[in-house]
């Protein structure tokens, strides 16, 4: 099984090479990329697959990721190609909305407020989860042919 550096090392060529292939072949606005480089990065360093087991991601998380842990089974279902992904985004949002809620700050306005901010940014948004998408893909690659 790769190691967490591993992953990043890979990761983050594949985020070079397709860096370096934009810089010939522009596919998106540069506002549209760096929202790309930023869901590749969070779903390198923090939304990986590895959530599923005891690895330096999870030790970042702290107990917020116990649960997960006990949800999934390692190289189960969070290492799907795109169920994993959407679980992990499922269950960092639930996290959040438990810890805002804990505190009070969760109101039906502030709520709506979210909800009306994702829709306003909801490009933005496709670009961050195509990113997550893809160092999701990076990973799982990664395990599979080691």
């Amino acid at each position: 099984m790769p190691s967490y550096s591993s992953h990043l090392i890979v990761n983050f060529l594949g985020l070079t090479a397709f860096l370096m292939y934009l810089q010939e072949h522009p596919l998106f606005a540069p506002g549209q990329t760096f929202f790309l480089v930023a869901g590749y990065f969070i779903g390198t360093c923090f939304l990986t697959p590895d959530l599923d087991t005891q690895s330096e991601p999870s030790n970042k998380c702290g107990v917020a990721c116990a649960p997960y842990r006990m949800m999934f089974k390692h190289r189960g279902m969070s290492h799907h190609v795109l169920w994993g992904i959407i679980s992990r985004i499922v269950y960092a949002v639930l996290v959040v909305l438990l810890f805002v809620g804990a505190f009070g700050l969760l109101t039906t306005e502030s709520f709506e407020a979210v909800v009306e901010m994702m829709f306003q940014y909801k490009v933005e948004l496709l670009f961050v989860a195509i990113g997550l998408f893809f160092s999701n893909l990076f990973h799982i690659t990664l395990d599979t042919i080691s």
